[in-house]
């Protein structure tokens, strides 16, 4: 069977990426081709004549959205990030993976095959140390963080009637995002409790503006949720070393934790082997939570009220056994318990990386999409 992958667009992240699925996928048994980019019908129409796909995978992107693929050719559409759309603008793919493991139960009542699908990681790039290593951060943190509100945005209109503007939005949005954040489980929508809060000031949210819908339901979102995680460490300890673009920069608060940006995979793969630490959200089966462990380092994962769940990382990783949890009441216990056993936490990163290999790279999930498509 040949798959295409399609992932979204050229950025680094996505251009380490995609070598590493295409290998998983051919050690699967698996013929692959692929592209950081998601192609228009000439360009679709050109890529199926020269590949002949049996199957196209596409990250945030799905069936409906790509009306000029061939119908006898059968799509899977991995949504990893709702680019401020709702869960119903996602349909028409004979399988739909999702990425969060609380995202299935809005997808019940559809035709295709609808789960949770983890991403793997590569053991041919993230590698551990093979003598003992040598600890240059204390606590790492890997990711993206948004830029700050400009004044033009900030003064943007948003409502149908003049008058509503985002600044006068955005401190009540992000006060009922917080509650929404720890309760995974919610059946809402940042967009609802943006109509809600118009609503109440005798407003109608405008919900036609794609920039506005994402900036309310994706960017305040990850803005809230970096800000709340690192603010807790900060609060703990003043050794975070932060890595990704130079937006972090432009935080006054972060600004002298920031590290620089990590332009590859080795480069990300020596600062998890090289942190006691790497911090994760704990936002389940992410990618730089396989890679971390993949790579020898040791996974700090914040307690979800869901990782439990399936699809959540406790349900595939032992709690102290292959990453360490913590709570931000105890989390400066937590940091001194393992520092004090450094044997302890050098178990962990060996265990951690072992089962990934085991069970958790991209040719597994490779295996698994073989599964789902022959079972159609």
């Amino acid at each position: 069977m040949h798959i295409s992958v399609f992932l979204p667009r050229s950025t680094p992240f996505y251009d380490g990426l995609l070598p590493q699925i295409l290998r998983g996928f051919r050690e699967a048994g698996m013929t692959s081709s692929g592209s950081c980019k998601l192609l228009n019908a000439e360009e679709m129409h050109y890529w199926c004549q020269k590949y002949h796909p049996d199957v196209v995978f596409e990250m945030n992107r799905c069936r409906d959205e790509v009306p000029f693929l061939p119908k006898e050719i059968p799509h899977i559409g991995w949504l990893v990030d709702l680019r401020g759309q709702t869960f119903a603008d996602f349909s028409g793919s004979e399988i739909i993976y999702l990425f969060m493991n609380t995202w299935p139960q809005h997808f019940r009542d559809r035709n295709s095959l609808c789960r949770f699908f983890s991403p793997g990681s590569c053991p041919s790039t993230y590698v551990p140390d093979s003598k003992d290593t040598v600890i240059e951060h204390e606590i790492s943190f890997l990711g993206h963080m948004t830029n700050p509100w400009s004044e033009p945005e900030l003064s943007r209109g948003i409502s149908e009637e003049k008058g509503m503007k985002f600044g006068d939005l955005l401190p009540e949005l992000e006060e009922r995002l917080r509650p929404f954040l720890a309760e995974t489980q919610s059946t809402e929508h940042p967009i609802d409790f943006a109509k809600a809060i118009c609503r109440r000031k005798g407003f109608t949210l405008r919900s036609d503006d794609p920039v506005l819908r994402y900036d309310i339901a994706s960017r305040t979102v990850r803005n809230l949720s970096r800000r709340n995680l690192i603010d807790a460490v900060l609060r703990c300890t003043d050794t975070l070393s932060l890595f990704g673009p130079e937006n972090w920069k432009k935080w006054p608060e972060y600004v002298s934790h920031y590290r620089g940006f990590l332009s590859s995979p080795n480069a990300m793969n020596d600062v998890y082997r090289s942190s006691r630490f790497n911090l994760h959200e704990g936002a389940g089966m992410h990618f730089r939570a396989l890679d971390c462990m993949c790579a020898g380092g040791l996974l700090l994962a914040a307690k979800n009220p869901h990782e439990s769940e399936a699809g959540g990382l406790s349900e595939y990783f032992i709690p102290d056994e292959h990453y360490v949890p913590f709570s931000v009441d105890t989390l400066e216990e937590t940091l001194n318990k393992y520092v004090q056993e450094s044997k302890r936490y050098v178990e962990v990163r060996h265990r951690a990386a072992e089962r990934v290999r085991e069970t958790h790279t991209w040719r597994h999930r490779g295996i698994e999409i073989l599964r789902d498509v022959r079972a159609l």
